[in-house]
């Protein structure tokens, strides 16, 4: 191992049976599939953010849907491992709780066509409630959802799963992003976006149910009386010198963030574009983030996600250096592509890794500690953007961002590959253990 790298403890791994991996990789699939294809159609980074500018001038609103959604996941997540621990069955946990974090979306959908003309200041009030109300339930559900994978499926099989599901919704997201930029095209405000929120909820709805079967593995939890609860698990970071080194190194990719609601509007403002062109640019986005994404993940089941995720990075760098240097509005479809594919690859990697730094077992205690450390990051990284774009201009915000990129780069070196630590400390083959089960 190079010598740059702190020693890691040995961190077991789960052995998962032939027939549960049969069983739980299509149900998983499902779900992984449904969400970046539900997402495309009301992406955050090109839809939501053009139906906000239809109902305000402020940059600053913008924003607040990446600011929103990183302080609604922050608030439950250090506590909600002490509520998962007492959860018997995960797989119908994470459902329920994922029907409350889609269901905003429908309101929105439903409560656009009564007060998107006639009270755009009322709409926005319920854009960002529920916005609010679906980024707090994500927050409690994705401890969750975290130990459902960990017993789900080996750790070489997730690059697949996310790879596979991903690059199926590009084939879907291709046609979708042609039919919302002519639905956005041709029907006047606000009935196109409505109707996107509402197909959105139902694609994510659907491909939720499928994690109700999955098939657990108890054994190895936690028990509650014997695991940290609430403020005693931050201690996991100074204990734990290959969890610290990962998460300050997230802590630098959240700031890759500062620029990423502003995409959107420099196409719209810097180069007039009409709002059915974020119908095309979401499309383009789900392409380039399937091909991304596949691409990584059949690598990442053979070598880890480390040296994925370096690559990831790099993607990270080139999309905003591309905004920033657009010539002209044609720019911007590479220039969307390439943040799909880095926005996809990197929450791919760098989720991915998590549940390997983690030990057996102590999944939602670590990603709780974890997300309770990194979302400030990402909750504070769009409004330092939106003061750039006040201040500044919309193109000096992709300079920050290009910054954070480099940064993260850097400090990805001094965190080893975990799966590369736990062969070494073990003596195994994770690759070939888990396709001999």
């Amino acid at each position: 191992m190079s010598s740059d790298h702190p020693t890691p403890q040995p961190r077991p791994r789960r052995i998962h049976s032939r027939q549960r991996i049969r069983r739980n990789f299509p149900l998983l699939f499902i779900d992984a599939l449904g969400w970046p294809l539900g997402w495309a159609i009301m992406s955050p980074e090109t839809i939501a953010p053009a139906f906000v500018l239809q109902l305000t001038d402020s940059p600053m609103a913008v924003s607040m849907i990446r600011v929103v959604y990183a302080v609604g996941m922050w608030l439950p997540i250090l506590y909600a491992p002490n509520l998962i621990r007492r959860v018997k069955w995960r797989g119908k946990y994470v459902v329920g709780v994922g029907m409350v974090e889609r269901l905003p979306m429908l309101v929105v959908g439903l409560a656009a066509p009564f007060l998107a003309v006639s009270d755009p200041s009322k709409m926005l009030l319920v854009f960002f409630i529920c916005w609010g109300i679906r980024s707090i339930a994500e927050g409690v559900n994705l401890s969750a959802y975290a130990s459902l994978l960990d017993e789900g499926v080996p750790e070489t099989y997730r690059g697949r799963l996310w790879g596979g599901s991903s690059s199926l919704s590009a084939v879907l997201a291709l046609p979708i992003g042609f039919w919302s930029a002519h639905h956005l095209r041709t029907q006047p405000f606000p009935a196109g976006y409505a109707t996107l929120f509402i197909v959105g909820f139902l694609v994510l709805a659907v491909t939720l149910i499928p994690l109700w079967w999955v098939r657990e593995v108890r054994t190895g939890r936690v028990k509650v009386d014997s695991a940290k609860t609430g403020l005693a698990s931050m201690g996991l970071l100074r204990t734990d010198p290959v969890f610290r080194r990962f998460t300050v190194m997230v802590v630098a990719i959240g700031f890759i963030d500062m620029a990423v609601p502003f995409y959107s509007v420099h196409a719209l403002r810097t180069f007039g574009l009409p709002d059915s062109t974020m119908g095309l640019f979401a499309g383009a986005q789900a392409a380039a983030a399937s091909v991304g994404a596949l691409a990584f993940g059949l690598m990442s089941d053979r070598v880890g996600f480390r040296g994925p995720l370096r690559g990831a990075l790099v993607l990270g760098f080139l999309a905003p250096c591309a905004a920033f240097l657009a010539p002209a509005p044609w720019a911007m479809y590479p220039t969307f592509a390439l943040l799909g594919a880095a926005l996809t690859t990197i929450v791919m990697c760098r989720y991915n890794m998590l549940l390997e730094v983690a030990p057996q077992g102590k999944v939602p205690e670590y990603s709780g500690v974890f997300y309770t450390t990194v979302q400030p990051a990402f909750a504070l990284a769009p409004f330092l953007g939106s003061l750039v774009v006040e201040y500044l201009g919309v193109r000096a915000v992709f300079v920050p961002s290009m910054v954070a990129a480099v940064l993260a780069i850097i400090l990805l070196r001094g965190v080893p590959e975990p799966r590369a630590a736990a062969s070494e400390t073990t003596g195994e083959d994770p690759v070939r253990n888990h396709a001999q089960v």
